[in-house]
Order: structure tokens, then C-alpha cells, then sequence
């Protein structure tokens, strides 16, 4: 679905989300003849394109712009609640290290203790 269509009243661009590539600048009049394309991965940066087009003088409407922020608002959540998920397996992870390390101390502290009683007998 399109958040505006270049039409001549209210605005010269042609702003779409496609689910596969995020936010695109159809036939963008900011790209060499206006034959390009910029493809914006999210809503914060199809704001930060609208507002370049808003100040070369292109038209882009208001509710282009308030549909992307209430988007971005939506991302920053999801971004928010997957890096809280992402740092507790990070960190049930490094528990499971901890975990690990303190079944293996013994282990090690025994080797350590053998290879300091090769080493004295060697010495002596």
C-alpha cells in the first residue's frame, strides 16, 4: 500500500512499503532524471527522505508523514523487544558458560596440580 502517489495536488512522489525490500521511492526526482529508485529499509529513514524531498521543494503530504511515524513508533518497539529477548539469551548463555566452567574447575584444578607435580620432579 502506498503512502502517497506523485499526482500533481499534494504530492510529486511515489512512496510505497513492498514487504521484501521496506519503504520505496518510486522513480525518485531526487535520483539523476528521476528514473531511480531509493530503497529505505525502515520508517525512520523514509521520514529522513521525505523531509529531503519537503526541502528541495517537492510536495509530500501529511499523512505520509504521520503514517511513517506512527511505523517507526511500531519498529522501535519491535527493535526494543527483540534486543531484550537477544541480551536474556545472551545472558542465559553466559550462565550456561558459568555453569559449565564450574562443573570443569575440579577437572582442571586436578591437571593443574598434575602438571605441578611433573614439573617439581623434574626439577628435583
Amino acid at each position: 500500500m502506498s503512502y502517497c502517489r506523485m499526482n500533481g495536488e499534494d504530492s510529486d512522489i511515489y512512496l510505497y512499503n513492498d514487504i521484501t525490500n521496506g519503504r520505496i521511492c518510486m522513480s525518485c526526482p531526487m535520483i539523476g532524471d528521476g528514473e531511480g529508485h531509493v530503497l529505505m529499509p525502515n520508517a525512520k529513514d523514509a521520514i529522513a527522505h521525505c523531509k529531503k524531498h519537503r526541502e528541495l521543494g517537492h510536495k509530500v503530504p501529511a499523512y505520509a508523514f504521520t503514517r511513517l511515524r506512527e511505523e517507526a513508533k511500531e519498529e522501535a518497539i519491535k527493535q526494543k523487544k527483540w534486543m531484550k529477548e537477544f541480551f536474556a539469551m545472551v545472558k542465559k548463555n553466559d550462565k550456561k558458560k558459568k555453569d559449565r566452567m564450574r562443573r570443569e574447575k575440579p577437572k582442571i584444578d586436578k591437571i593443574m596440580k598434575q602438571l605441578e607435580k611433573s614439573s617439581t620432579n623434574k626439577q628435583g
